[in-house]
């Protein structure tokens, strides 16, 4: 599993955002058909994430409340998806 944490330190701020666009596969809610087709962003990653920032809340609360399944993986990577959503949160609420 690559350090997502070290990874994020050496990029820069359009390319942090590209990095989380990519990864949370933004591009399949994507207005930008362009985004759709080359299922990658080509548009302003900051804007995408911003605009993702309270649909990325919407999936970490509806994570939250899945969480009586009590299945040991899909827990593990329910935490996983929260932790990241958060951080995405956090840093597009700081970047405004």
């Amino acid at each position: 599993m690559i350090d997502l944490e070290t990874e994020l330190k050496a990029l820069t701020p359009e390319d942090f955002y590209r990095v989380y666009a990519e990864r949370l596969q933004v591009w399949r809610l994507c207005g930008n058909a362009s985004c759709r087709r080359g299922r990658w962003c080509r548009g302003d990653p900051f804007r995408c994430c911003r605009r993702f920032a309270a649909w990325a809340e919407a999936v970490k609360a509806s994570a939250k409340a899945e969480r009586d399944a009590r299945d040991p993986a899909a827990e593990a990577l329910r935490s996983e998806l929260g932790l990241r959503l958060r951080r995405l949160a956090e840093t597009v609420r700081d970047e405004s």
